[in-house]
């Protein structure tokens, strides 16, 4: 059913926004009075792109309830101009007619970010009167990608062509136009935005007039939006064209229509979910000239992932188009605006000639259709809980891009992408919990970190595992169905799932524990900082195991115990690993797998015990001839530390196990040995198992851990002075490296889109040239390539004996145009003096921030080239925040900090958190230290282990 977004009147939305009830929203930190119910905004709009005039005059037009008695209204402005003297508040009389309610005075609070018009008289309270406040004002058209913000493009015949674009996420609608700019206050929009003939603007909902006027300019009128909170509207003004997926051709159009009847009855799109009707929904893909012919494949799946989510959720897309427009510069990879999302150009247009690309589109697109549930259907009422949109709409990409692309090994991916990295990052002491308090504006930036989204959808992930794919589903369509169109918190969240857990369809019931809710079980994951190390220590007499849980921490002093042999250390924690009383404990379900399938896949019920407290006894496990895996399938968040026996029992069983198991489980030992907690004869052991003839999720786990053992080991003494400490694992890695390298060259590897094909295939390479190994340098031909005028990604590295002058002949013949060969020449490229003048070419003369972050990428992997990458970022950090932002810092310290190994690289790096107020980020710091730490305690016993496979 397709009918006028206003079926759903102001009681309505009363009703929505009421559900959730005043008892709990009380507890809600806010910076705004309650005393103001939005009910809709109209907002008109004249964004002037013109050199020395870039200004946004506006006019408002807010209507709201009052909550309670009030002489003020208060809403969030933050660098507008107010005309006080057309600032009118006006009250709705029974008639349909307006009254003036006097303003007094005008106040502003610059620190709240605060307008108020006091008034004459209070607002009476309750759903029997409205109030509107209109009012004119001048903003800007901003230059630092927030708000409403311009960028300049080529155009046709390479003229330069400016562009508005709106980044309001989280807090900066209010320098667009006034307004209570908080995510639980949702409200219906109605914009009208003005336009040069030559531009077209596209905004959250549909076109419904265009209005053009004797002064040249013309007035786009949109249809009225669903009740959305400010943080999601955009609009967009450009002279780009569009792709639209017709039938099975995608066709290129350079205008949109008027739509007249603009939406399906907002009641009927969640209370009937009519699954038809999604698709009905026009996506298309935008872009400037030249490109948009790469955004084909996005208007291909683009469709598909709609559609397959309203089915999943059995809630119907509520809005008749969904936008996706790829801009040149963008704050994030992209945001969700709802019916209007924006990308990065590389995440939403393919790049043919990278293999990753396509992957990246894929996981982009699904992730930003995934928040249209997740975010702007149901929003999280403060942001303490934003992990309900990003773990949600990363966990749910995955899921979409399964659905698109079968054939690729979505789920292994996923548990690299998020789970391996995260757990770096929450090992550290100073990590925080997914769900924790914001009491400043610039806080809020703060908490989308990896917590949010790694850690965040790993939990998500976890959770449809121990509760069932049908328990899962039926209840998060409850919830998406209980808070549509309002706001909820993760207890809202629990509630859904503990009813759906407890009328699970399937033998046996609930996999809760006895007695026990979702909330639990899982406000230990949240509201607990980091996760736990499960040892399970067997007693192959009795056929049991004692199994304990404690926090795993990184180590990051001297004094702390390591594992020396080929023991391991379960039973004797470092005191890095000693949990204080309020870490324990964690809701952890523990998965049990045994080669004579004691715990059989048909009775699930059976593979899934709970550990609740410090410690338990599992009984019924096989004899010492068999192997006992735990969490094989990574579906829990933890790590997983055996008795030496055990760990013999599976490096002996490796070849029983799936790829998943295998990584998960090379993934463990490489961090237990990392953190002190294991030998690292057991990880290489396990390694030297691994087969060497095919890119497999096992050896992409292990490649990032190998990447920085050699980088720790590049250049450095052992801690008893014996010289280059890189010598016997040096040796070891290169033979493996070597033989990876041939698996990754390999035609069919190379033309892959796996993305399992492609991770391998760049952390092999990446290694590969990193260690000097002939197949990647071609120490056959040192001189060569430093006179050709055309390279590809085989013999760009070629030449290890290059001298610094030859580096630097070659840096000229690489256009940054050929974004992978230019990368590529980063990864390998041993010239201080010539990876300095990429340094040069890329950050301070480049405007792609995308390439500035992919070469901080490669040049701090890079051994031969970190050291001048941190000498070079601290002696221009103002320069280059200047340039290219504050974002610039974040994306230094997360490239940089996992190969910090002196105090040299820590001094530079506080410099950076004091130069960029990078407060939040200073757990980086820790980072340092436990690498630090690592070459002083444990390069010694990675050359002691590796011995045994180099003789």
């Amino acid at each position: 059913m397709v009918t006028e977004i206003s079926a759903l009147g102001d009681d309505d939305l009363q009703l929505l926004q009421d559900r959730d009830g005043d008892a709990r929203d009380d507890n809600v930190t806010t910076w705004l009075p309650r005393d103001l119910q939005p009910l809709h905004y109209r907002v008109a709009i004249q964004p002037v792109l013109q050199e020395g005039n870039f200004t946004a005059p506006g006019e408002l037009e807010f209507t709201f309830r009052a909550r309670a008695a009030t002489d003020r209204v208060v809403i969030n402005v933050r660098d507008l101009a107010v005309d006080e003297a057309s600032v009118a508040v006006e009250e709705e009389g029974p008639s349909g007619t307006w009254r003036s309610v006097g303003v007094l005075r005008h106040e502003y609070n610059a620190s709240m970010e605060t307008y108020a018009a006091v008034l004459q008289a209070a607002l009476r309270p309750g759903r029997a009167t409205k109030y509107r406040l209109k009012m004119k004002y001048v903003g800007g058209v901003r230059d630092d990608l927030k708000g409403l913000y311009a960028l300049t493009y080529p155009g046709e015949n390479n003229a330069k062509r400016y562009m508005a674009l709106t980044q309001l996420h989280p807090t900066n609608a209010r320098t667009m136009f006034p307004c209570l700019d908080e995510p639980q206050h949702k409200a219906r929009f109605t914009l009208a935005v003005a336009r040069r003939p030559e531009h077209t603007v596209v905004a959250n909902m549909p076109l419904r007039a265009s209005e053009p006027r004797a002064d040249g300019w013309v007035w786009d009128h949109f249809h009225t939006s669903v009740p959305m909170s400010t943080y999601l509207i955009a609009l967009a003004v450009f002279d780009f064209k569009f792709l639209q997926l017709t039938g099975e051709r995608v066709t290129q159009h350079d205008r949109v229509p008027v739509a007249d009847a603009v939406t399906r009855d907002v009641s009927v799109a969640f209370r009937n979910a009519s699954r038809d009707s999604s698709r009905d929904v026009t996506t298309r893909v935008w872009a400037r000239p030249g490109l948009l012919h790469r955004g084909e494949y996005a208007a291909r799946i683009g469709p598909r992932v709609l559609r397959f989510f309203s089915d999943m959720f059995n809630i119907s897309f509520p809005l008749p188009k969904q936008d996706l427009v790829a801009a040149p510069k963008l704050m994030f990879s992209a945001m969700e605006n709802w019916g209007l999302i924006t990308f990065r150009e590389d995440s939403l247009l393919v790049d043919e000639a990278n293999t990753g690309s396509r992957h990246l589109v894929a996981t982009t697109v699904a992730h930003e259709l995934a928040h249209q549930w997740f975010g702007n259907l149901v929003t999280m009422t403060w942001w303490n809980d934003v992990w309900l949109n990003e773990g949600f709409a990363t966990f749910m990409s995955q899921l979409g891009v399964s659905h698109v692309e079968p054939g690729w090994r979505s789920e292994g991916v996923f548990v690299l992408e998020n789970m391996q990295g995260v757990m770096q990052d929450d090992a550290l002491p100073s990590s925080h919990a997914v769900s924790r308090e914001v009491y400043r504006v610039g806080d809020i930036d703060n908490i989308f970190d990896a917590i949010s989204y790694k850690k965040g959808s790993s939990l998500v992930r976890m959770m449809s595992a121990f509760l069932g794919a049908d328990a899962f589903q039926r209840g998060l369509n409850a919830y998406l169905r209980r808070h549509a169109y309002a706001n909820a918190a993760q207890d809202d969240l629990w509630a859904a799932l503990t009813e759906a857990a407890r009328t699970a369809r399937r033998p046996g019931g609930a996999r809760l524990p006895p007695g026990q809710s979702v909330k639990s079980i899982m406000d230990s994951w949240t509201l607990r900082t980091g996760f736990p190390v499960v040892d399970v220590v067997r007693d192959y007499c009795r056929g049991t195991a004692n199994v304990t849980q404690r926090r795993f921490l990184v180590a990051t002093a001297s004094s702390v115990t390591t594992a020396t042999s080929t023991t391991t250390a379960t039973t004797g924690s470092p005191s890095a690993q000693d949990a204080d009383a309020e870490d324990c404990c964690w809701g952890v379900p523990l998965w049990l797998k045994t080669p004579r399938n004691l715990f059989r896949p048909s009775k699930p019920t059976e593979t899934l015990q709970w550990l609740q407290t410090r410690g338990a006894e599992v009984a019924g496990l096989p004899g010492s001839a068999q192997w006992v895996l735990a969490n094989g399938a990574r579906a829990g968040f933890y790590r997983v530390n055996y008795d030496a026996a055990n760990w013999r029992l599976l490096t002996e069983g490796l070849d029983d196990l799936s790829d998943l198991e295998r990584a998960g489980l090379v993934d463990d030992a490489l961090a237990l040995a990392d953190a002190g907690l294991l030998a690292y004869e057991v990880p290489l052991g396990l390694l030297q198992r691994l087969p060497r003839t095919e890119p497999s999720l096992a050896w992409v786990a292990a490649l990032s851990w190998l990447a920085k053992i050699s980088h720790l080991l590049h250049g450095t003494h052992g801690a008893n002075g014996a010289q280059g400490s890189s010598s016997a694992f040096s040796r070891w890695a290169r033979g493996v490296a070597a033989d990876l390298l041939r698996v990754s060259s390999s035609a069919a590897v190379r033309a892959s889109t796996d993305p399992v094909d492609h991770a391998f295939v760049t952390r092999v390479r990446r290694w590969a040239c990193g260690l000097g190994v002939p197949e990647c340098l071609g120490q056959h031909a040192p001189h060569a390539p430093a006179a050709r005028l055309v390279f590809n990604e085989t013999d760009i590295c070629e030449g290890s004996t290059r001298t610094p002058e030859e580096w630097s002949s070659l840096l000229t013949k690489v256009s940054k145009e050929d974004s992978n060969l230019y990368l590529k020449l980063a990864e390998c490229i041993q010239s201080s003096s010539a990876a300095r003048r990429m340094m040069e070419m890329t950050f301070m003369e480049d405007e792609n921030d995308q390439m500035v972050s992919d070469l901080l990428v490669r040049l701090s992997a890079n051994p031969h080239s970190y050291d001048t990458l941190m000498q070079f970022l601290t002696e221009n950090l103002t320069p280059l925040l200047d340039r290219h932002g504050n974002g610039l810092s974040y994306d230094f310290v997360k490239s940089t900090a996992p190969f910090v190994k002196n105090d040299d690289h820590q001094n530079k790096m506080k410099k950076i958190f004091l130069k960029s107020n990078l407060n939040d980020l200073s757990h980086r710091a820790e980072q340092g230290a436990h690498n630090i730490w690592w070459i002083e305690n444990q390069a010694e016993h990675v050359l002691k282990a590796v011995q045994v496979f180099v003789q």
